[in-house]
């Protein structure tokens, strides 16, 4: 699944219902949770300069969905705005990590 929009997203949907805590299932829980997966994916793609057509999972473990699920648990409880500031440390380290991958892939092809 690459990043949660050009498929199912309901792996992201479950890990995001698990780290809200959310242990109901209704329609309106189900659409709102679905909004903040397919928003957290383009956030979150941006913060950390993840390419758009960078093949890569957030429903992978590691600090990348880390980041991501921690986002979706501060739109679950309407706090994005201090999420950034929480949060800065680790999205300036998977930013350097992504501009990393991106100069490389960028050399590789320029040879």
């Amino acid at each position: 699944m690459s990043d949660g929009q050009n498929n199912d997203n309901a792996t992201l949907v479950g890990l995001v219902k698990d780290k809200c805590r959310i242990t109901w299932e209704d329609e309106d829980t189900e659409r709102v949770i679905g909004e903040i997966v397919d928003s957290a994916c383009s956030v979150i793609r941006f913060k950390l300069g993840i390419p758009e057509d960078a093949e890569f999972d957030f429903d992978q473990p590691g600090l990348e969905q880390r980041i991501f699920l921690n986002y979706c648990y501060y739109a679950w409880h309407d706090a994005e705005d201090d999420f950034e500031g929480n949060y800065a440390a680790d999205i300036a380290h998977a930013r350097r990590v992504w501009e990393v991958r991106n100069n490389a892939q960028e050399q590789e092809a320029s040879t």
